[in-house]
């Protein structure tokens, strides 16, 4: 899949920040990347490099399996879950130029803004 024993190359590993690469590289002697399986409408698997393209705003099936602990002298439970994998039931939308996020003011002058308390006649 991706090399030895599944793992994903440091190096490689899509980030939102190119700032943070030094830091995730010296992990590397204690760490290790296991890519979270993914795959897209056809089955087929996706890279970690496509992961936030192919899965934001996608509907998704996530596979998982929950595990109980109950510790009966702390008297409390513990839930742990871990995911297996991911499959994309429907792809996320391709953005058309004509949607656009509404853009907000910096700030809102809470004497223009509507109350619960006092509606506006």
């Amino acid at each position: 899949m991706y090399g030895s024993a599944d793992t994903y190359p440091l190096e490689q590993w899509p980030l939102t920040k190119e700032s943070n690469r030094a830091e995730l590289v010296a992990l590397r002697s204690t760490r290790r990347i296991l890519p979270l399986p993914a795959y897209d409408v056809a089955g087929n698997l996706i890279a970690p490099t496509a992961y936030r393209r192919c899965l934001q705003e996608a509907v998704a099936e996530v596979h998982f399996n929950l595990s109980h602990w109950a510790i009966a002298r702390a008297k409390r439970d513990v839930h742990a879950g871990e995911i297996q994998f991911i499959h994309v039931l429907v792809p996320p939308l391709t953005p058309t130029r004509g949607s656009k996020k509404r853009k907000l003011p910096l700030h809102l002058d809470s004497d223009d803004m509507p109350s619960a308390k006092c509606p506006r006649s």
